[in-house]
């Protein structure tokens, strides 16, 4: 995305965020956004955005991607296991928390995570969303 276009869908997604009664999906699009230029700020909002909504796995897990990305595993890890307490069934939470076993060398965890993000999959295609 050319910087251009990120300050306008910046500008729009901020006036289309004041419309809707939940605006956590237009937060988690806007550090999306954010990320394509500017990774550590991402981070950062990623980071000021659980702070505000502690108990919001899709939150929890748009952190810790991001974390992951920076090479925090134990803190992704962390944010992870908070998103699974909340919300066990999501796939993506499992699939994060396989790559941080897998980096750490803990293979049986990895596929225990992974094996389980498979099982908890909603797609009846096998494609995890």
């Amino acid at each position: 995305m050319q910087s251009g276009n990120i300050k306008e869908a910046m500008n729009t997604f901020q006036k289309a965020r004041n419309l809707v009664k939940d605006p956590i999906p237009f937060d988690l699009l806007e550090i999306d956004i954010i990320a394509q230029t500017k990774p550590t700020k991402a981070l950062q909002a990623a980071q000021e955005l659980a702070d505000t909504n502690p108990d919001d796995p899709e939150v929890l897990n748009k952190l810790a991607s991001y974390q992951i990305e920076a090479g925090l595993l134990d803190k992704a890890q962390s944010n992870l296991e908070n998103s699974l307490a909340i919300d066990e069934s999501k796939p993506e939470t499992l699939i994060y928390l396989g790559m941080i076993a897998r980096q750490k060398g803990q293979l049986d965890q990895a596929i225990a995570h992974l094996s389980q993000a498979i099982k908890n999959d909603p797609q009846p295609d096998g494609c995890l969303s």
